[in-house]
């Protein structure tokens, strides 16, 4: 039976829809499994065929085998996952009408295991629709489940938790995301005042598609409201937010407010011309919650409108960015600004009201972590594979913080993992490098040399992120991935693995404009060791303005920036001077008579800043111009009032 299984199996799926490999080889192993096992009401496979005694089988479908733990790219062993899941659903809903399900799903072809569950669902559905359900779905998605195949869990609730507030008059509702793979059964929200020993329970009502809501009765000033939802599908899964539910409730008061938010900021210590602005990220906390946030700046002493910040729910933090431009060598100056939802706005500084964080704007691209990394962000390439970069204090280059791939502390990374750690844009040319530090701990062949199963790559994108493409350091990657049905990487791929400490990597770039990097990191599903870090990236700009020579900065070329434009107070002006001699900076109408001399004299190489402040003339066009004897430049400034 197990043969004339595959004859049938193979006489449905068309050409080469169920490669022998993989889980679609899994697939063809466990329906010629399965039939014969159902036949014979008997789970065990393969008794008697060794030795005589039934203790001694080949294969089991009675099992517990779980995708992608017990997964092993063996057809005949992995077999046993999926068709686990198919005995379990023949336990629960008898044999002759499983048997149908599992026969009839072939003729949609699935070749994989998550697939074929969707097969026998669309075979059991009575409606045409089984985002509805189906008349079976419970047994059947329980069953996939168990065997670690389908959704990660049937019921998900997404809740922020309800702040402290001020407010006596309304109904305190509250609201959260629902979702139910099986169908929700009932969705409650439970609370008590604090002092009292009753629950009261709450229908929540569904306000449009996953979005559920409640109102707790208004209450007095002075109450302490605890409370945590309940949510249950048409199966009898539950699950409660806070998980602990009453044990561990949500809590907040109903009370006037006088205590300001609290601010957790990693200050900036440099900024990069080639990729700015930098992000300010900041954690802002407040039982009543957070109401707005801003940063006030300055750059060279020039105060600004400050920036906005916006709330990141990828960060669990609040961000901005200086809407400026700025020059090399610049100095800025910062702190943020947070106010919570109360009727009073308390407002927190950080570092406080009268002082200021600062750093120096710089040529080159460099992030050593040291400020939280925030302008990288991180993913996962493939859906079903994992994501842990983060930041750590293990194995320390230099500094104190490095980006790594793999499991909390030295704990190692994860099988089945496809993520990338992404910079920001950097401007660059062809005469650019990036370089960066890195100690590697990744699986390698102990039979091929030279192969390694898991292991970093770095990738370039010229196009925004959109598309990306491998690039190669000096002296070549050290490995190549070897083939493996599960890798995240294509056979032959060159790549960083094995054992290394902390080596300095350098990579030549090619391309002018803007660019984005990326270090990405995949492993298959088997070995895994300590992982990747990453830390003292560096993109060496040589196509700015200015040099660096005798441990100063030389303009290439007389220069004149201005900012802000338009201003309505004062205006910074920095002049880069390429030679020691006389420079003169004036101030022009439109129609070019001198306005205002503002320097006139001998200036040193380098930059020379001024700062312009307008007295008793019309708003309107300036023009600010800079030369020397063989050199000019114009720039147009516009004054407001």
């Amino acid at each position: 039976y197990h043969e004339y299984t595959h004859g049938v199996t193979h006489h449905i799926y068309p050409g080469d829809a169920l490669p022998y490999s993989g889980q679609s080889g899994a697939i063809d192993e466990a329906l010629s499994d399965y039939f014969p096992c159902s036949i014979f009401d008997d789970s065990r496979m393969g008794e008697h065929v060794f030795i005589d005694d039934s203790s001694h089988i080949m294969r089991n479908l009675n099992n517990a085998n779980r995708y992608p733990e017990d997964f092993i790219d063996e057809v005949h062993y992995d077999d046993q996952i999926v068709a686990g899941a198919w005995w379990d659903i023949r336990s629960e809903i008898g044999v002759g009408y499983t048997d149908s399900l599992v026969h009839f799903a072939r003729f949609s072809y699935p070749a994989d295991f998550e697939t074929f569950m969707y097969a026998i669902l669309a075979i059991d559905d009575d409606d045409g629709d089984i985002s509805n359900g189906t008349p079976n779905a419970g047994v059947i998605y329980n069953a996939f489940h168990n065997h670690g195949i389908g959704p990660e869990n049937f019921l998900t609730i997404n809740h922020t938790p309800f702040s402290s507030t001020e407010d006596t008059l309304n109904p305190l509702t509250i609201e959260a995301e629902i979702t139910s793979v099986l169908g929700l059964d009932s969705a409650v929200v439970v609370y008590r005042i604090l002092g009292e020993m009753v629950w009261y329970y709450l229908d929540m009502d569904n306000i449009s598609g996953d979005n559920w809501s409640a109102e707790i009765p208004r209450q007095p000033l002075g109450t302490t409201v605890q409370y945590y939802i309940y949510v249950q599908d048409v199966t009898d899964n539950y699950l409660l937010d806070p998980p602990a539910g009453a044990a561990n409730p949500y809590t907040f008061s109903v009370a006037t407010d006088t205590v300001p938010p609290e601010i957790e900021h990693i200050p900036l210590t440099r900024g990069n011309i080639s990729a700015w602005s930098p992000k300010v990220f900041a954690k802002i906390t407040d039982a009543y919650g957070i109401g707005g946030a801003t940063v006030q700046y300055m750059v060279n002493d020039i105060s600004y409108s400050p920036a906005d910040m916006e709330y990141d729910s990828t960060l669990n933090g609040w961000v901005a960015q200086f809407p400026c431009s700025v020059g090399i060598g610049d100095v800025v100056k910062y702190r943020i600004i947070g106010y919570d939802n109360s009727i009073s706005s308390n407002m927190a500084f950080y570092p406080s009201s009268e002082s200021w964080i600062e750093f120096h704007v710089y040529r080159d691209f460099y992030d050593e972590f040291e400020s939280g990394g925030y302008d990288f962000t991180h993913y996962n390439i493939m859906a079903s594979y994992v994501d842990e970069w983060h930041i750590v204090t293990e194995r320390v280059p230099s500094g104190v913080f490095r980006d790594k791939i793999s499991g909390s502390g030295a704990a190692a990374y994860n099988n089945l993992t496809d993520a990338v750690l992404e910079t920001p844009s950097i401007f660059v040319s062809s005469a650019d490098t990036l370089t960066f530090y890195q100690y590697m701990d990744a699986e390698t062949s102990n039979i091929y040399t030279g192969y390694a199963w898991d292991g970093g790559i770095i990738e370039i994108s010229t196009d925004g992120g959109s598309n990306w493409s491998q690039i190669t350091p000096l002296g070549g990657y050290s490995f190549v991935i070897r083939y493996n049905s599960v890798s995240p990487f294509i056979e032959e791929t060159p790549c960083f693995s094995g054992h290394r400490d902390w080596q300095k990597i350098t990579f030549l770039i090619a391309p002018n404009g803007y660019v984005k990097f990326r270090f990405h990191f995949g492993s298959d599903g088997y070995v895994t060791r300590e992982g990747w870090y990453i830390d003292d990236i560096r993109v060496s700009n040589h196509n700015w303005v200015s040099i660096f020579e005798n441990k100063k900065w030389k303009p290439e070329k007389l220069a004149l920036r201005t900012s802000p434009n338009p201003f309505n107070g004062a205006i910074a002006i920095a002049a880069a001077v390429p030679n020691d001699g006389e420079l003169r900076v004036e101030i022009l109408d439109i129609n070019g008579r001198i306005v205002d001399r503002i320097f006139d004299g001998n200036a040193k190489c380098g930059t020379l800043r001024l700062k312009w402040q307008p007295d008793n003339i019309p708003a309107g066009i300036y023009l600010v111009k800079v030369g020397n004897q063989n050199d000019m430049v114009i720039r147009k400034i516009l004054y407001v009032k």
